[in-house]
């Protein structure tokens, strides 16, 4: 589909297909394509997609569970965080936000009770789906803890939804608990999951300063292509604005904000000749 040689609907149809197979190996590779195809994903079609994308994975989901066994080979070790990464970030199921907020409390408590890449995927389900107290319950942790691992695996799962707590998180970022070196990842978590980056330009214009002296400099060159990348016309007119004086006052910004604004306009132009397709094959199967 990529490389153009299929239409979007007959690639959806073969996923459906292929969803199906035993082969571990198949199925990582199903949930990798889901995955490549969120940039389609909206209010107007996020129900569909994450009924399409329960109906194929929970089956999975439920044979596999998040604990490894013995003799797990390692294609399904890995199936098994892939099949819990997708539902986690694009559902809304019972099951995984439940499951996921036990874990998450695990992990809080004890970080070695799990691995990174399972509270990885906890972690940044409950920043999307729980409440506000959440946030303060990562910060006490981090805060508390000194593993770079500890502290990597909390920062990265920032991904909150709400308003204040994007706000709370940003500011988090600047605080001395959190390295030079670990701030591009909080602020890109931020944007990451953000229907729109009206909270994160409104937050860069008033620390943008702070942010930059901060940040070591090829983390700050490389800003845009972390942070400013989108497939929303409304977050590229955003970041043009944002960065049409900046880029010329910060060395090696400018290059990466040419980057980031092809990324997006391309990004943009395949949701346009896609958008209309895929929500059509969403709503045939639901």
């Amino acid at each position: 589909f990529s490389a153009g040689k299929i239409e979007l609907s007959h690639y959806m149809a073969v996923l459906n297909v292929l969803a199906d197979d035993t082969d571990p190996i198949v199925v990582r590779a199903v949930t990798t394509a889901l995955t490549e195809l969120a940039y389609l994903v909206d209010d107007e079609n996020k129900t569909l997609f994450a009924n399409f994308v329960e109906s194929k994975l929970m089956p999975w989901f439920k044979r596999l569970g998040v604990s490894e066994n013995a003799n797990d080979s390692a294609d399904t070790r890995l199936l098994r965080i892939e099949v819990y990464k997708v539902l986690a970030r694009y559902t809304d199921n019972q099951d995984v936000n439940t499951l996921s907020v036990k874990l998450s409390s695990d992990y809080l408590n004890d970080p070695s009770s799990m691995p990174r890449a399972i509270a990885s995927v906890a972690l940044q389900n409950v920043a999307r789906t729980g409440g506000s107290d959440w946030f303060d319950k990562f910060k006490a942790v981090y805060e508390k803890n000194t593993d770079a691992n500890v502290r990597g695996t909390i920062g990265s799962a920032m991904k909150f939804t709400q308003g204040a707590d994007v706000q709370k998180t940003l500011d988090f970022a600047l605080s001395e608990y959190v390295s030079p070196a670990d701030v591009i990842r909080i602020v890109a978590g931020a944007s990451d999951v953000l229907d729109n980056h009206d909270e994160l330009y409104k937050w860069l214009a008033q620390h943008f300063t702070a942010l930059v002296t901060k940040m070591p400099a090829y983390h700050v060159a490389r800003l845009p292509e972390y942070a400013s990348a989108s497939c929303n016309q409304h977050d590229i007119t955003q970041s043009q604005a944002f960065y049409q004086e900046r880029k010329k006052a910060v060395e090696g910004l400018e290059r990466s904000f040419d980057i980031s604004l092809a990324q997006s306009k391309q990004c943009l132009a395949l949701k346009e000749a896609n958008q209309s397709t895929f929500n059509a094959y969403l709503k045939s199967v639901n």
